[in-house]
């Protein structure tokens, strides 16, 4: 205890130098932290977003537009498919666990989902409120959409013409809310979800067409085959949405790399001037040292005094790190991409830092060795007959 007394009290005398080491090393670890969050965001986003979803149909256009649109719900659709050609693909294919999709208009910038019975056994509520829809007209919608909104069951609303925009309201067609949901796939608590038929009626044209459709392939051979096969034979575009996010993720891996090789940097520069500081405070702090050995100390105790000035910075510097993580959770709720990435399960699961911190702790340790055998080869006498 006493050793960590005098450690302190040399922290605490080189305060400023203290601070200037421990942000330097906080950034390096804050860097590792968010990398590692949002990782492990992305990843389980991913698995529960494309969860039995092995195919996706929809008009022809750009793969990933339509996957953010059709898988995620991010973005505009290509466009719609024929009902009949898409129910030809789906009887020819003999696919599984088929959802059919259709987009209606939007209430507030949240969209109007028309889909079938099977979509609801894949929303993966937490938790509901009120009812699943019943009739044409209710809607059941996400918690973000019932906090941004002020909608409460029971209540009626107009949907407004178009995906996004803010034309005119469909007077005729009203909305009931049934039920309020909280998903822990995170794109459904953003919707508003109704049945196929109520988006058709809403759109009385459009009633032999869907946004699109999505599927699970069972056999990992047809999973590679069935797509190209439906891409030849039809006018309707089959997408892999697991082969099409690999190829980002591949480009996001790069990117990672670049992020983490800066933060090693922070965190080496900062083991460095650690290293250096410590030793120059050896040298300034010479006769304290001295007189602790002539007053019995041994060589363990002053490394004690050594390594415990050297942990209590690494501390310093984990204690920083974890303030600079609630700021980046508490600002990240005003933007929808980061809020579904970083989900609180994920975010505050503690134990994934315990690699950094062990790490944060080794470097503390290993820093203290040098200039700890270096205070061994000087002559302490020496010093205290100079002091």
């Amino acid at each position: 205890m006493k050793s960590f007394y005098f450690a302190w009290k040399a922290i605490w005398k080189r305060r400023s130098s203290t601070v200037f080491i421990s942000l330097i090393w906080a950034t390096g670890l804050l860097g590792f932290a968010t990398i590692q969050r949002l990782n492990n965001g992305v990843s389980n986003t991913l698995r529960l977003q494309l969860e039995n979803t092995d195919l996706l149909l929809s008009a022809k256009g750009s793969p990933t537009k339509s996957i953010l649109a059709n898988v995620f719900h991010l973005n505009n659709p290509n466009g719609n498919i024929l009902k009949s050609e898409a129910e030809k693909v789906i009887a020819n294919y003999n696919l599984k666990n088929v959802r059919r999709i259709a987009y209606g208009d939007n209430y507030k910038g949240f969209r109007i989902l028309g889909c079938d019975s099977a979509t609801w056994n894949h929303i993966n509520y937490l938790e509901i409120k009120g009812n699943l829809p019943k009739e044409d007209n209710e809607v059941i919608i996400g918690r973000n959409v019932a906090q941004k909104t002020k909608l409460k069951i029971g209540d009626e609303f107009h949907g407004t013409h178009g995906i996004m925009g803010h034309d005119h309201n469909h007077k005729t067609t009203s909305y009931k809310v049934s039920g309020i949901i909280y998903s822990i796939t995170p794109s459904w608590n953003r919707l508003i979800i109704g049945s196929i038929s109520s988006v058709w009626k809403a759109h009385s044209h459009s009633d032999s067409s869907y946004t699109a459709v999505l599927a699970r392939i069972d056999n990992p051979l047809e999973k590679l085959l069935i797509p190209k096969r439906i891409q030849k034979n039809s006018s309707i575009m089959s997408i892999s949405p697991a082969f099409e996010i690999n190829n980002v993720l591949s480009w996001m891996n790069q990117s990672t790399k670049v992020f983490s090789s800066i933060s090693f940097l922070f965190l080496i520069t900062a083991a460095l001037i650690m290293f250096f500081l410590l030793q120059s405070h050896i040298k300034e702090r010479l006769s304290d040292y001295a007189l602790l050995r002539a007053f019995g100390a041994s060589w363990l105790k002053i490394a004690k005094v050594v390594l415990w000035q050297n942990i209590i910075l690494g501390g310093f510097a984990i204690l920083l790190t974890y303030i600079g993580l609630a700021a980046i959770w508490f600002g990240q709720h005003n933007s929808i991409a980061l809020s579904e990435i970083l989900q609180k399960e994920v975010y505050w699961n503690l134990s994934n830092d315990i690699k950094w911190i062990f790490g944060c702790i080794a470097l503390s340790i290993l820093t203290s060795i040098g200039p700890w055998i270096w205070l061994q080869r000087i002559p302490l006498h020496r010093a205290l007959v100079d002091s």
